[in-house]
């Protein structure tokens, strides 16, 4: 299946935002408000969460049988495997080299996905959050699907059921631990697991409704932008004025209000099929570099500080220039690092998945 250019660009969009918010620590020192900005790391993973639920969710749709079975869920399991857990090991390799972790447990949460599952994330390897979220999703979901089918649902029904299950069980989870506690927004619960595997079940949703019902998700495509501009505006207005530790809203509905400002754009980045020029191939590449992208930036951020010094801690103030020199070489090296990986690591273990697979099983590549 070829790839799609939308759905490339909402997650080169995703990883560049990202990106930028972490870039923002080189510059911060001399322009405190720019701190604003840290709204595009917030919406770069929230875009990531839904995407990656709209492509799995379709992965599972295409790739079940009608009873789906324990040879459906294996083979699901072992080539979402293979896409994920290479990078994501060799990266925790990486963080290990540079800095041992702290705290109960030491690494062995990282080995299996549990530094974050319904408590506070370790300072060590941070960006890892975001990956146990989605790794939970692909463990419970097929899990989810299979056990339903097995009860005698078909599988139409068993896809219906189990993203039900897991968004309401999540988003409750939510309401409850802000009804009964004073979670921080943050670390309390954005980055915690159980609360917030109903952004990728957002994404499925769309999956679904893209193979149950294609005429609608076609007919609905541009009105589906208008809403989501609507939506997604709102997001950003809410994000600045918010208490975000201090309103239950904030902490429970606003995550879901961004994820369907998300799925709002999906049927028209997916009906956006082919683009030509050159920033369209650099989209492309972004895009392909992407999971290598998000694993390697904060690791490379860390090596220049500990080289070129801290610029929070540089008496007076950073001069301008060494601030620029930073940021930009800082981004330039992040990307550099993350074409090496993708070319000499994560694509070789990608074939080795395709030659495993068989024709029917084979994910699109976008996957």
């Amino acid at each position: 299946m070829a790839r799609v250019f939308g759905l490339d660009l909402l997650r080169a969009i995703a990883v560049l935002m990202v990106l930028s918010s972490h870039a923002l620590f080189f510059v911060r020192p001399l322009f405190p408000a720019i701190q604003a900005l840290s709204l595009f790391g917030y919406l770069g993973v929230e875009l990531f969460f839904v995407l990656s639920g709209f492509l799995v969710g379709g992965i599972a749709i295409r790739s079940f049988g009608a009873q789906p079975g324990t040879a459906d869920l294996f083979g699901f399991w072992v080539r979402r495997w293979f896409r994920t857990l290479p990078n994501y090991y060799l990266f925790l390799g990486v963080n290990l080299a540079m800095a041992a972790p702290a705290g109960p447990g030491g690494v062995a949460p990282y080995l299996v996905f549990l530094q974050n599952l319904a408590w506070t994330t370790p300072r060590f390897f941070p960006e890892s959050w975001s990956l146990a979220v989605e790794e939970w999703f692909y463990l419970l979901f097929p899990l989810l699907v299979v056990a339903v089918a097995r009860a005698g649902a078909s599988r139409r029904a068993a896809l219906a059921i189990s993203l039900a299950v897991l968004f309401l069980g999540s988003t409750g989870a939510r309401e409850w631990a802000v009804a009964t506690g004073d979670p921080s927004w943050d670390e309390g619960v954005r980055k915690i697991v159980i609360y917030r595997l109903d952004a990728l079940m957002v994404g499925v949703v769309a999956a679904f409704l893209k193979e149950y019902h294609r005429s609608s998700w076609r007919r609905y495509r541009d009105a589906g932008v208008a809403i989501g501009t609507l939506l997604a505006g709102s997001v950003c207005w809410l994000y600045y004025t918010l208490d975000r530790n201090g309103s239950d809203f904030a902490r429970t509905g606003f995550f879901t209000l961004t994820s369907l400002s998300v799925f709002c754009f999906l049927p028209a980045l997916d009906d956006w099929q082919d683009a030509g020029g050159g920033a369209a191939r650099a989209v492309r590449k972004i895009s392909l570099w992407s999971y290598s992208l998000y694993l390697c930036h904060l690791p490379v951020r860390n090596l220049l500080i500990r080289t070129f010094g801290d610029p929070e801690l540089v008496l007076p103030a950073p001069s301008h220039r060494f601030a620029l020199s930073m940021t930009l070489g800082f981004v330039a090296l992040s990307i550099a690092a993350s074409a090496l990986v993708y070319h000499f690591f994560e694509r070789p273990t990608m074939a080795l998945r395709e030659r495993l697979a068989s024709p029917r099983e084979r994910p699109s590549p976008a996957s």
